[in-house]
């Protein structure tokens, strides 16, 4: 999995659902369409990209082969109220993944099914509200598809599907590269049957076979593990911190945002008021709604550090939401933002990052140095943002704020020409001795 700087909202699981006002020319019938039982604004869906996003209103139809974005607890029900799907967030970063947001799209369910979902991201809890019997839900991604049978009135499960590039993968033009997607299955309560298509695996909550997990990597499920109890991350009944309490509250604000402006105008208007969780709330939202012009914009004119470090941080997980992303992302840097196409693929493969290997070697740290220096300002923060984050020692000695000025990066060069002498890794260099200098922002 891709290096990640743990921040207090770095995985603040923004969840997707996809909800639409109902209209005539939805075709399918009455009794497989799927409903909104969250306050207004909660979700979000757009009919295709390109498109405007649109608030979803409680209790209207979702339409189907949308996609969706949704904050946390938004929820769903089929029309004869047998399933409930409802997004979670991760507010507290305790997750296996780093959930940002979730994705899906509703699709029409075959006969049989009560619920069927194309799941894209993020992570979702299924549960049976039947009075009596089993319910089914049919699950899609990338070339897989679930059946879920939830086999008892009260049964909840959650999946977690997450995408990333490794670190140390090197970005070309013309050479398609696809992020490794991996998906978890855990049993919140009583029991299920998943069908995979080449298997069938019986789950029970904890203490019992509560964990399945399955990557693209190996094509294959792992598991059902055992588990004697529910981790804190996925237990609805854990209580979180205050500052849990306080996200939930932003989350709310934004929320109320939506129905002031547009959706699309909302995560621009969060931001905009100055606050740092606001900031990286918006930063989140900006990217789940691949709005990467607003994306750019923000975090090429921000001196907070931690802004900074949260919108490298969802660029990167944009990159691995998909197979192309990349693609896109170097077409934008070349097209919509002022960047060679030399630059455009050094910063691909900055926001990538380094394996290993790299990171051990001189060379790695003499060329981040040296792009301290570069023309292009993205490349100047990306290489200090890089260095920073190996070198922790030097945040007291050297401070560094991003967007600053070349004449401050030009004294950051010093000092870090003077902290890893050339043909020196970091590890062996004795950081009590590194100089201060004064960094500040630009006015």
């Amino acid at each position: 999995m891709m290096d990640t700087v743990k921040l207090p909202l770095l995985r603040l699981g923004v969840c997707a659902v996809l909800v639409l006002s109902f209209s005539p020319a939805i075709s399918h019938a009455a009794e497989s369409l799927v409903y909104s039982v969250s306050p207004n604004a909660s979700m979000i869906t757009r009919e295709a990209v390109g498109k405007p996003w649109v608030n979803v209103n409680l209790k209207r139809p979702v339409p189907f082969d949308h996609l969706v974005i949704a904050l946390p607890d938004a929820a769903i029900v089929n029309s004869t109220g047998s399933v409930k799907l409802i997004s979670r967030a991760d507010l507290e970063g305790l997750s296996p993944f780093p959930i940002l947001e979730t994705a899906f799209v509703v699709k029409p369910a075959p006969e049989g099914v009560d619920l069927a979902v194309t799941f894209d991201r993020g992570r979702i809890e299924l549960v049976n509200t039947r009075d009596k019997g089993a319910a089914t839900v049919k699950v899609q991604f990338l070339d897989q598809t679930w059946t879920i049978r939830l086999l008892e009135p009260g049964t909840r499960m959650t999946l977690e599907m997450y995408g990333r590039h490794l670190s140390g993968s090197v970005y070309r033009p013309k050479l398609d590269t696809a992020p490794i997607v991996s998906v978890l299955a855990l049993m919140i309560d009583k029991t299920a049957e998943i069908n995979t298509g080449s298997e069938q695996v019986e789950m029970s909550e904890a203490p019992g076979y509560a964990l399945m997990e399955w990557n693209n990597e190996s094509n294959a499920v792992d598991g059902p593990t055992r588990l004697m109890s529910l981790p804190d991350w996925a237990n609805p009944d854990h209580q979180g911190t205050e500052r849990t309490k306080l996200l939930q509250a932003r989350i709310d604000t934004f929320r109320k945002l939506r129905l002031k402006v547009s959706p699309d105008e909302a995560p621009v208007k969060l931001y905009e008021t100055f606050d740092p969780i606001n900031e990286r709330l918006a930063l989140i939202m900006m990217a789940a709604q691949d709005d990467l012009m607003g994306l750019a914009k923000e975090i090429s004119a921000t001196h907070d550090i931690e802004s900074w470090d949260m919108g490298m941080i969802v660029l990167r997980h944009w990159l691995g939401r998909a197979k192309g992303n990349d693609h896109l992302l170097y077409e934008f840097l070349t097209t919509k933002r002022p960047y060679k196409a030399i630059q455009a693929r050094i910063i691909m493969q900055l926001i990538l990052g380094f394996g290993r290997r790299e990171l051990e070697t001189p060379e790695l740290y003499e060329l981040l140095i040296e792009y301290l220096k570069n023309d292009a300002p993205a490349i100047r923060n990306m290489a200090a943002w890089h260095l920073y984050r190996l070198v922790p020692a030097m945040r007291m000695k050297v401070p560094y704020v991003p967007n600053g000025t070349p004449e401050q990066f030009a004294e950051l060069y010093k000092a870090w020409k003077a902290a890893i002498p050339a043909g020196q890794v970091p590890h062996l260099i004795d950081t009590d001795k590194i100089r201060a200098v004064p960094f500040e922002p630009k006015k």
